[in-house]
């Protein structure tokens, strides 16, 4: 793992611990149009903690969609994983509007993306989302997942 790397994982979890805590479930909410990529995720998470499930939404839209009735029900996420580059309604303004629904504005976003220099990226930093590079490894799905399951366990036992 190369330093900013291990900022990034740091900076993370300390974005994380000062969210507001709220009743999230065990799952984690990925939207990508590439399917392989929330596999490999979900993979790296099974491996690493059985418990944490992945809901995968291949568009911004049908994951609001999906959102919108998981509120109904109050089950919320525990985190969204977003690629930003998806056609139709990109991450970008899936996040816009995540962050605009009142039951969910503390909830952590994770964005994996290919394009880590695009201007979209330091707004985003600013408005509090964590920015990864998309992995191009197997082991670099598990260092996120690892991210993921201690912010999830630690957030858990705040709450309690």
């Amino acid at each position: 793992m190369h330093l900013g790397e291990s900022l990034q994982n740091t900076l993370f979890c300390l974005y994380l611990a000062t969210q507001p805590t709220m009743s999230y479930g065990n799952y984690i909410l990925c939207v990508d149009d590439d399917q392989d990529d929330c596999t490999f995720l979900s993979e790296a998470l099974k491996f690493l903690n059985g418990s944490v499930k992945l809901h995968f939404e291949p568009s911004g839209a049908k994951a609001l969609q999906f959102l919108a009735q998981r509120i109904d029900k109050r089950e919320f996420p525990r985190m969204m994983v977003i690629d930003l580059n998806m056609p139709g309604m990109d991450g970008k303004e899936t996040i816009d509007r995540v962050r605009q629904l009142k039951d969910l504005t503390g909830m952590p976003i994770l964005v994996l993306s290919t394009t880590v220099h695009d201007p979209d990226i330091l707004e985003l930093e600013k408005s509090g989302v964590t920015i990864f590079a998309k992995p191009s490894s197997a082991r670099d799905y598990e260092q996120i997942a690892k991210t993921i399951v201690h912010t999830m366990i630690r957030d858990q036992t705040h709450s309690d």
